[in-house]
């Protein structure tokens, strides 16, 4: 037997086996990886949830309407007057301060018939035209559109497809006269932009 093996034999007899030893170093290096990963995680998981906090509070907007043009076209005139009536519900407005986002509307059938919206909480502003930068747009009959007002949420926007109003918004959809762009981005504005227009109740 060599004098090298019987170190080896003598070592590991004693508990001091190198690769014991380096495997007990592997281990406490692997444990402080995951440590440091674990850190990691939840130190950006608690930035997501503070920046969504911060994202989502209220802007407390003073539910003032305003329309931008001189001149401001028959739709512009409409959805402002459309919006100054919502807000005057305290519901209403306090669900239009969490809205931060523009949306442009315009009609299919006459495309000079078209406005934007700019929501700064539930303070509004209405522009004519279809603005290049807005987050949203809407394009359809105007009528359609305005249907959507009936829709409702959950089990009343299952019954509202089934009925004559629903029916031909679905319509409109598969025959390519309901566009829509952007929906993908702000999802959520969209959905309470919709509660917005849907009558309380």
């Amino acid at each position: 037997m060599t004098r090298r093996r019987l170190r080896k034999i003598v070592a590991r007899e004693m508990g001091r086996d190198p690769r014991r030893k380096e495997r007990r170093r592997e281990r406490r290096r692997e444990r402080k990886r995951r440590g440091r990963k674990a850190v990691f995680l939840v130190s950006v998981g608690a930035g997501v949830l503070a920046a969504r906090a911060y994202l989502e509070k209220p802007a407390q907007g003073g539910g003032r309407v305003t329309l931008a043009d001189t001149q401001p076209g028959p739709l512009s005139t409409m959805m402002a007057e459309l919006m100054k009536g919502l807000l005057k519900d305290p519901q209403k407005k306090a669900l239009a301060d969490r809205l931060s986002f523009s949306l442009a509307l315009q009609d299919l059938n006459n495309p000079d018939l078209a406005a934007t919206m700019r929501f700064q909480g539930s303070d509004v502003t209405v522009s004519n035209g279809v603005a290049e930068d807005a987050d949203v747009y809407v394009g359809t009959e105007l009528g359609l559109l305005l249907s959507l007002a009936g829709a409702g949420r959950g089990g009343q926007f299952i019954k509202w497809l089934q009925s004559e109003e629903g029916k031909k918004v679905v319509q409109a959809l598969r025959g390519g006269r309901f566009r829509i762009r952007g929906v993908a981005r702000k999802p959520l504005q969209m959905l309470r932009f919709q509660r917005l227009l849907t009558p309380a109740g």
